[in-house]
């Protein structure tokens, strides 16, 4: 099987260091490239667009969330996830907006930031616990107008998608709603077709909006 090639977009050397050496242990993840800056990043992920691309927010000169806004778009393929020490909902909801799939908070070890891009990879949105409370509590609480097109998704669709929000993966959406993954899928299908999207991203930033 394939490896999963992954960026790390870091400005902080000795974490980046620590990462280059503890990712070579994961036999199942490749690391493709390392970027000190959000320039470099905006010119080197280009060249071999990894699976998942992790990236902090806070980097010298151009920020994290505007990477991931002006690359998410043009890399499809791609999973970018936001690996931070910040926990505050500006930045958190502002990275989900921008197009990252997931919001990972750096910890001294780096198993959950290696399960996250597993997640990643499989087309889940891998969230640190305190953050996916967040995210579960502003779904709960948002009263302003639904976003254009969330008015016609049915109940059903709206449980998938709220799901898929919380980084649920298809599975997981599957055996917690009683369906198929088959199902799942076509679900997911009709709700990019409604809201006028090609990604997941884009789909949950329509959703944290409403």
């Amino acid at each position: 099987m394939s490896s999963i090639r992954v960026t790390l977009t870091e400005d902080d050397a000795e974490f980046a260091d620590v990462f280059e050496r503890s990712i070579v242990s994961e036999s199942d993840l490749e690391l493709t490239g390392c970027f000190g800056s959000g320039e470099e990043m905006l010119t080197g992920l280009p060249a071999a667009p990894p699976t998942v691309a992790l990236v902090d927010l806070v980097l010298p000169g151009l920020g994290g969330a505007e990477c991931i806004r002006q690359l998410a778009e043009s890399f499809p393929q791609t999973s970018f996830v936001v690996l931070t020490g910040y926990r505050d909902d500006e930045r958190l909801f502002g990275s989900l907006r921008a197009g990252a799939a997931g919001y990972v908070l750096k910890s001294a070890k780096l198993s959950p930031v290696f399960e996250a891009v597993r997640l990643a990879a499989e087309g889940g949105a891998p969230m640190s616990p305190g953050i996916a409370r967040r995210v579960v509590r502003h779904f709960q609480t948002q009263t302003s107008r639904p976003e254009p097109g969330m008015n016609e998704l049915s109940r059903r669709e709206n449980e998938v998608l709220a799901a898929l929000a919380q980084g649920q993966r298809y599975k997981e959406i599957a055996a917690s709603h009683q369906l198929s993954e088959h199902t799942v899928r076509t679900y997911i299908r009709r709700i990019y077709f409604k809201l006028s999207v090609t990604s997941r991203s884009e789909a949950v930033a329509k959703f944290l909006r409403q």
